[in-house]
């Protein structure tokens, strides 16, 4: 990789990846698809795909997802509290949308676990829990179509989505 910097930055990786792709795909869009499946989902495989995506301010993008869905503002309340002016202090966050649970967590703070809540929300809207999403890495879709940005996610435009 030629960069200004060296090491080059994530910034430059990246780049360099996706002009690797798009000359492949110039060239033979079936070899594209076999070196995205052995390079790039091998590497996803038994990940928890909420530690790769790294949501910046997740209560605003699940209200922004619960908006979509025509269900009300999330509302975080704190659930309990263990020890809380102590070394070992715990809250319980639970996020509410139109009088129900749709995520909590346990956080040193009540910031963190009204944050690690909103991402256990949007987890649960998502279906990417650990123990419900499974990579389909030897399936085949000939009529996938691109996913939706977060402005315009509802459940409904899920194309690509497989429940087991």
């Amino acid at each position: 990789i030629q960069a200004v910097d060296y090491p080059p930055l994530r910034e430059d990786y990246s780049k360099a990846f996706e002009a690797y792709v798009g000359a492949l795909a110039r060239t033979d869009s079936s070899r594209v698809e076999a070196f995205i499946q052995e390079v790039l989902v091998a590497q996803l495989v038994g990940k928890d795909l909420s530690e790769i995506w790294d949501v910046k301010n997740p209560l605003r993008v699940l209200s922004t997802i619960l908006h979509n869905l025509g269900r009300g503002e999330p509302e975080p309340r704190l659930l309990w509290t263990c020890g809380p002016k102590t070394l070992l202090s715990s809250f319980t966050v639970g996020i509410y949308s139109d009088k129900e649970i749709v995520g909590e967590h346990v956080g040193e703070s009540v910031d963190i676990a009204q944050d690690m809540a909103a991402r256990d929300a949007l987890r649960n809207l998502f279906k990417t829990n650990v123990n419900q999403f499974v990579l389909p890495i030897h399936t085949k879709f000939p009529d996938a179509k691109p996913n939706p940005n977060i402005q315009d996610w509802t459940q409904e435009k899920l194309p690509n989505l497989i429940v087991n």
